[in-house]
């Protein structure tokens, strides 16, 4: 009877700290919406924003903005929207369109598809754009490449407005003992608006803020990883929030920074820390429907590339990866007794029917992949063994696209690589160490939390 009451007790004070810790998570959000209302009081804003962003009563950041303007005297003129919407119901991959949201009859400009950037115009509208969208850690997560385009847009807006005011005052110098053309007449005597600020309501990294993972990208790929004119840019799994990102995006790589770029910290947060708790989950993108797939699509994202499904369609996207021509149990004993992976997941053979993309309607065998220590866990390794695997064992029915797979996987010989059957998983990954060396310093530099 002791023993059952101390076993009580201690689920007891488990389910407290639980409950903590939950508490805190929440509070941390609260602390960061209440911080940003009272940066943008009397300004003009813009947000960047989709359904990752709530508060501790799972609203909306977007409708918690909309609905306090009058409160914190400020205007929300648009948003700006990622893949899948402001509100995460466009279609993985579609293009989302300029639309009016009807909850609240604001207008939302797409940056995804028709457009990477606000326009001038649009610009011209705002003193801040803030930004606010859970980062799952990977690199051809389209988001933080988003937020890229419209810090670009910014910081070359901003400069424009410096050079034309400095323009401005060398005429008035040089030209005030004669008469001006109307053109610059007008110059002179026009408003100078202030230059836009950028605010990014940082939250975690779904990933954690400490293991490194994959090749730093070495190929323009757009909306899935920019190169910014560089030779290589960040790996498939980097470890920063979005917050630290957008820090080393306008210090490394941009050509105009932006003078006024602020980060709301998330209060309390450490780096060893993933996502907080469940409760405040809400699916970043339609396939990102718990944070554990977030810990294998670093690794099984590439399988887009191919024509064996990654589980869209089926309540285990990225974590399930099969085809009508692929033989599960096989499969799976293979990677089982394979002690490059076997450490890190287990592999249980699936049948599956997807309801969307790849083979709909179709049966579908393959492996389940399930991640043993998620924090040990090599989810670029393990995907990049599951896929050489296929490769070797169905060259005749498996395709994958040279571009697109390179362009994923972030390297220039990845297929030569991985359809070459005398190169290991680890002669890929090794060749592409002194890059990752390099950017690990360009990383250190940029990092916020502790």
């Amino acid at each position: 009877m002791k023993h059952f009451s101390f076993f009580i007790l201690t689920l007891m004070l488990l389910a407290s700290i639980v409950q903590a810790n939950s508490y805190q998570s929440s509070n941390n959000y609260d602390l960061q919406t209440q911080e940003l209302l009272n940066q943008i009081q009397g300004k003009r804003i813009a947000i960047l924003t989709n359904p990752s962003c709530i508060d501790s009563s799972r609203e909306l950041l977007f409708d918690v903005i909309f609905k306090n303007q009058n409160i914190y005297n400020y205007t929300l003129e648009y948003a700006l929207a990622p893949e899948h919407g402001i509100r995460g119901d466009q279609d993985a991959g579609s293009l989302v369109y300029d639309y009016v949201d009807q909850q609240t009859n604001i207008t939302v400009y797409s940056l995804y598809g028709i457009r990477k950037q606000p326009t001038v115009e649009m610009l011209q509208k705002v003193d801040t754009i803030v930004h606010c969208i859970v980062d799952v850690g990977t690199r051809f997560f389209t988001y933080i490449w988003t937020m890229s385009y419209a810090q670009e847009a910014v910081g070359d807006y901003n400069f424009n407005l410096t050079q034309k005011a400095q323009f401005k005052d060398i005429f008035q110098i040089n030209n005030s003992q004669r008469q001006l053309s109307s053109y610059f007449r007008d110059i002179q005597n026009s408003n100078t608006k202030k230059e836009i600020n950028f605010i990014v309501v940082d939250r975690p990294n779904v990933l954690g803020g400490q293991l490194i993972q994959g090749c730093p990208l070495e190929i323009e790929s757009g909306y899935i990883g920019r190169l910014f004119n560089q030779n290589f840019t960040i790996p498939t799994r980097y470890a920063m929030t979005t917050g630290e990102l957008a820090t080393l995006f306008n210090e490394e790589y941009l050509i105009h920074k932006i003078n006024d770029l602020k980060v709301i910290k998330i209060p309390n947060y450490n780096r060893n820390s993933g996502f907080p708790n469940a409760s405040l989950w809400i699916n970043p993108s339609p396939n990102m429907k718990t944070y554990q797939t977030a810990y294998v699509y670093p690794g099984t994202g590439v399988f887009e590339q191919t024509n064996v499904s990654e589980g869209r369609g089926t309540n285990n996207p990225f974590q399930i990866i099969g085809a009508p021509f692929v033989n599960g149990t096989l499969i799976s004993q293979i990677l089982t007794y394979d002690n490059t992976v076997n450490q890190y997941a287990q592999f249980t053979p699936v049948t599956f029917i997807p309801t969307t993309s790849k083979w709909v309607n179709q049966t579908c065998q393959g492996v389940q992949i399930t991640v043993i220590d998620s924090e040990k866990y090599d989810s670029v390794f393990v995907g990049t063994r599951v896929m050489q695997v296929l490769l070797q064992e169905y060259p005749q029915n498996m395709t994958l696209t040279q571009k697109g797979s390179c362009q994923e996987f972030g390297t220039l010989n990845f297929y030569n690589q991985i359809t070459n059957k005398s190169i290991t998983v680890q002669d890929i990954l090794d060749s592409c160490q002194p890059n990752l060396k390099e950017w690990k310093k360009i990383r250190e530099k940029h990092l916020i939390y502790n």
